[in-house]
């Protein structure tokens, strides 16, 4: 600390952790981070009021968990045959982890204009993590399921921007806003060799799962995808439904590309009013309510397209590929796949079996835009509560939450973005008959003696 301007701190830190192996079990992780209160070294301005930037950079390590580096045996039980004996777990230990590393770096910048009506506070962060520690699936021909292994680089980086201040400021009216912005991008590489994309979660609806692919997104959503040709046509069977190699491809990013809120409170004499939008921009959701729905023919799409169905697409013939379309009316008949068929079952089995293999189609690029609060309070003037002489101040209030939604998304897109859902853990992303967010009012009365 430099007369209060410029601002220096170092900080060291070494752990020694048993869960590792002997030769890895002690790593040191420093931080450093500085600010300079650059204002006071300008002269005077009556449109600045304080600027600072600062910068920051850290290196954290981590441990795994207990018994991660052995392998275990099951208790000793009876198995196929009334044979009495023991067998590995599912999970493989593994004596040479080293500890999972993360490096983060931030750079900021603080502003105030205008005697202090205008704020801001911007920054751009990074956050690197490497020699992973996870769990991902393997073969079980191996003999075992799981195994804890250092893998994965993922790499954050992100920008956060915060506006405020009251525009307006006199007597009986004072008017204060803010603006919060922030997006982060996602990305993973460095897994091992082979291995693509890795899950390291069970969430799946249909062909749609919770995926991270190496050289491609952190939060991505792996499915399938039917086959097209170079200029994006579907290829169809000889019956005329869509193909698919049923191979597993990235098909969204549940990541947003921002999100934010605005925030409003006007005050007048004893009244205050409060007022909270909030905003997202992008992030795929995978609807899995629509999509169980729809197999069991209860979502009002599957009502709607029930009756008729067209399909447009090529087939090939020879080398070539031929424009063809095929049209089924539930009412008639057709001979599919040699077999004389309803067109209503038909139509049926494609929204059960083929339209699902296009996973996207049960996706969407979300946006978003959602009043969640409004409060009107009243503070009762002292000059009336004087004349009780017990009551020292009295508020009312109502306020009312989850008030509006404005979204593309055929639900309310907030019942996927929880750390776990019904899909199980890291569902982000994921709609599987998940419950809106409640609208609720609410009346009040505070009272100081």
């Amino acid at each position: 600390d430099w007369k209060n301007t410029v601002f220096f701190t170092v900080t060291g830190r070494n752990d020694w952790t048993s869960t590792l192996p002997l030769a890895d079990r002690s790593y040191f992780y420093p931080s450093f981070s500085g600010s300079v209160v650059f204002t006071e070294f300008l002269p005077k301005m009556d449109w600045l009021n304080f600027g600072k930037i600062r910068a920051s950079y850290a290196r954290v390590g981590k441990d795994t968990g207990a018994y991660e580096t052995n392998t275990s045996l099951w208790p000793v039980g009876t198995y196929i045959g009334d044979k009495v004996g023991v067998g590995n777990t599912w999970t493989r230990g593994n004596p040479y982890l080293k500890p999972e590393i993360t490096k983060s770096t931030e750079i900021g910048l603080e502003m105030r204009f205008f005697d202090n009506r205008l704020n801001l506070d911007y920054a751009y962060y990074t956050n690197d993590s490497y020699n992973q520690i996870l769990s991902p699936r393997g073969p079980q021909s191996t003999g075992y399921i799981f195994t804890s292994i250092n893998a994965g680089n993922v790499y954050n980086k992100g920008m956060e921007l915060s506006i405020s201040g009251p525009p307006v400021k006199n007597k009986n009216l004072i008017w204060e806003t803010g603006i919060n912005i922030a997006g982060n991008r996602g990305t993973m590489d460095g897994l091992p060799e082979g291995m693509d994309v890795m899950y390291v979660t069970d969430v799946q609806f249909g062909n749609a799962k919770a995926a991270s692919f190496s050289g491609g997104d952190f939060m991505a959503i792996a499915g399938t995808k039917w086959t097209r040709t170079d200029d994006g046509k579907i290829i169809l069977d000889k019956n005329g439904m869509p193909t698919s190699d049923k191979n597993t491809y990235q098909i969204g990013n549940r990541e947003s590309k921002f999100t934010g809120g605005w925030n409003n409170t006007l005050t007048y004499k004893s009244w205050t009013l409060n007022v909270l939008w909030e905003f997202r921009k992008g992030g795929h959701v995978y609807n899995g309510t629509k999509y169980d729905m729809t197999n069991a023919g209860t979502s009002k799409f599957s009502g709607d397209v029930r009756d008729h169905l067209v399909i447009n697409g090529v087939e090939k013939v020879g080398d070539e590929y031929v424009d063809r379309s095929y049209e089924w009316n539930a009412d008639q008949t057709y001979v599919f796949n040699g077999v004389t068929m309803s067109g209503a079952n038909i139509i049926k089995n494609y929204y059960t079996s083929y339209y699902t293999l296009e996973s996207a189609n049960y996706m969407t690029d979300v946006n978003a835009l959602r009043l969640r609060t409004v409060s009107l309070s009243y503070d009762v003037p002292k000059v009336l509560l004087n004349k009780l002489k017990v009551i020292k101040r009295a508020v009312f209030n109502v306020s009312a939450n989850n008030v509006l939604l404005f979204t593309n998304y055929d639900g309310d897109p907030e019942v996927a973005a929880a750390g776990s859902g019904r899909g199980g853990s890291s569902s982000v992303g994921f709609d599987y008959h998940g419950v809106p967010s409640t609208s609720s009012m609410a009346l009040g009365l505070n009272l100081t003696f």
